[in-house]
């Protein structure tokens, strides 16, 4: 895999400040570490993207502030406008390589699963993503969870199935559940989870009309002590 190489610049503006640095294209951040002082950052935005779409997160990337090198980073966190999809903030976490970290790490579920085809289950997702601990050189991209191991109804993948080898520690019990292959739903089941869904719908529905009269009455109220 090519390195993947962060150049950033050390910033001064901070809070609604900050939005000046967005408004140049840039993207304000900060670094930070074990036994390290956090400092803020700007990074050009177009670069971060490039890096986030090959790194993701969980990746070592080697960091630059200035003309300094600072070592190898992986991005902790960042956040994005809701409206414009914009990266607006990033979180850099410094590494040491002889040093342990935790990070949570994305599973990725691959084959298919005999159950499902031909049985007609339905896949159960308990998990997304599993905290690991390890040394940052032994961080990996995503967990693969092999759902051929799913071959009748009730099958079950937990986290001591998962092979991650012997340099990462998952940090949840083995006897979690990951993915199970449940049993289908019958027409009953079906119907009786509409009407559960209709339900809650007319209860919103109700609440939403008691809130609306209440306030009405609350207007008529103010609207008659005035007179």
């Amino acid at each position: 895999m090519e390195t993947l190489v962060i150049s950033a610049q050390t910033r001064e503006l901070k809070g609604r400040k900050a939005n000046k640095l967005r408004a140049q294209g840039l993207v304000p951040g900060i670094v930070y570490g074990h036994k390290k002082e956090s400092q803020s950052i700007s990074i050009d935005s177009k670069e971060f993207k490039k890096v986030l779409r090959s790194a993701g997160e969980n990746t070592l990337i080697d960091l630059k502030i200035g003309d300094k090198e600072q070592g190898k980073v992986i991005i902790h966190e960042y956040q994005t406008d809701p409206v414009t999809d914009l990266v607006t903030h990033v979180d850099l976490y410094q590494v040491k390589m002889n040093e342990k970290i935790t990070a949570n790490i994305p599973i990725k579920f691959v084959g298919e699963s005999f159950a499902v085809k031909n049985e007609g289950a339905v896949l159960v997702k308990s998990y997304d993503a599993l905290e690991v601990k390890c040394l940052p050189g032994d961080l990996i991209h995503s967990i693969e969870v092999d759902l051929s191991l799913l071959e009748n109804i009730d099958d079950n993948i937990k986290v001591g199935d998962l092979k991650v080898g012997d340099n990462i520690e998952i940090i949840v019990s083995p006897e979690i559940t990951i993915i199970s292959a449940g049993a289908p739903r019958t027409a009953q089941e079906m119907e009786d989870l509409d009407e559960k869904v209709e339900e809650k719908v007319e209860d919103v529905d109700d609440g939403k009309e008691k809130v609306e009269g209440e306030e009405k009455e609350d207007e008529d109220k103010k609207a008659e002590d005035k007179k």
